[in-house]
């Protein structure tokens, strides 16, 4: 039987199965080469009595699932229900763990017999271990029909993985920002996250969602260019001057409306700031005043104060306890020693490096170098 597939794969179809050589001999004699790449299933199917071909639901549900062979002998293949199950339902196999099957092997391709054989290493399942399993092959165009040896009744149907086809739908998959690799997670805890957020020129983000309030320190500013999902590329504004090295700017808009977009770098040199993001549900009240020792606020909203010290050379600042925490970034040249609290000293050297004092602590700093210094300091609401 001669499977002829000209519809574009979906995403979700008919359980997976391996697909089958019904002729006695291989239609062709195809190599390792023609394995070589990533493959989506199309469908699963079994064979019945009659000879015809039936939808074979996974776990009793819909299958979803990849292969991928490369080109020094090695395979990997994954395939779950979708969606995943909480339980399993009576009578599966154990090989079908609660709706989700994977392993990964060393693959070798019999031409003659038209037969790759999967030679297991490790399986999702530790009951069928290392045991390998035996598929012939047909290949039709774009199409890899692999069927279950010995008996035949099983096939599978992939399809290949085109650059352009990966490449879209890693365009669609959005994560979340801390997530996002350009944006590095350095500091955590239930009141605040500082992520370390740099990109070179010509780089580009992956897709990233915005949804609480956040202040950002620019410690290497660039121009860039944004693409919200689901839209084509804005313009690049180069009229604008950049923000200045060391400025402060809250958005604060993404808690009413959440922002899925990237960011490419399209100047001529990196992109670099400190993102503060606020965890907690925001201060209504108080914060009017001073921000202690630093003087006057700069920046003022319901999640974040902001403002700037300048400590000169080989002298002492003292940072008062207050009710909310700091983000201390340096953003000038300079050295100083910081202390917060009991807790040990850290030295700040360079631009982008950063303390945070919590709420109810002091802090110490002592400058090391002979000129002036200066910190931006993000008070998080």
């Amino acid at each position: 039987m001669h499977i002829l597939i000209r519809s574009r794969p979906m995403r979700v179809l008919h359980i997976c199965g391996v697909l089958s050589l019904i002729a006695a001999q291989p239609a062709a004699a195809q190599g390792p080469a023609d394995f070589v790449g990533s493959w989506e299933l199309f469908s699963m199917e079994r064979r019945s009595e009659s000879g015809a071909w039936t939808p074979l639901r996974f776990a009793g549900a819909a299958p979803v699932g990849i292969i991928t062979y490369d080109a020094i002998g090695n395979m990997t293949v994954q395939i779950a229900t979708s969606p995943r199950l909480q339980t399993m339902p009576p009578g599966e196999s154990a090989e079908w763990t609660n709706g989700y099957v994977a392993y990964y092997a060393a693959y070798e391709v019999n031409t003659t017999g038209g037969f790759i054989t999967h030679y297991r290493r490790n399986h999702v399942n530790p009951d069928v271990g290392a045991l390998p399993v035996v598929r012939y092959f047909e290949f039709d165009g774009d199409t890899l029909t692999l069927t279950v040896a010995p008996a035949r009744s099983t096939r599978l149907r992939w399809i290949r993985m085109r650059e352009q086809m990966a490449r879209g739908a890693a365009e669609q998959h959005v994560v979340p920002i801390h997530e996002e690799p350009r944006h590095r997670p350095v500091y955590e805890s239930p009141e605040l996250r500082v992520l370390d957020v740099g990109f070179s020129p010509g780089d580009t983000t992956l897709f990233h969602r915005h949804d609480a309030p956040i202040a950002y320190v620019f410690i290497s500013p660039s121009h860039t260019n944004e693409q919200i999902a689901g839209q084509e590329w804005g313009s690049v504004d180069r009229a604008t001057p950049l923000r200045a090295v060391g400025a402060v700017h809250v958005d604060e808009s993404f808690v009413i409306t959440p922002r899925e977009h990237r960011i490419t770098n399209v100047g001529a040199g990196p992109f670099r700031l400190i993102a503060v993001v606020n965890r907690g549900l925001g201060q209504r009240e108080g914060g009017t005043g001073t921000m202690g020792t630093a003087g006057p606020a700069e920046t003022q909203g319901q999640w974040f104060r902001g403002t700037h010290h300048t400590i000169a050379g080989q002298s002492t600042w003292e940072w008062e306890a207050q009710d909310r925490p700091v983000v201390i970034v340096q953003v000038s040249s300079g050295s100083v020693s910081a202390q917060s609290g009991s807790g040990a000293a850290q030295t700040l050297s360079a631009p982008g490096d950063f303390v945070v004092v919590p709420a109810g602590s002091r802090a110490t700093f002592r400058s090391a170098g002979l000129g002036p210094m200066t910190l931006a300091i993000v008070e998080v609401r």
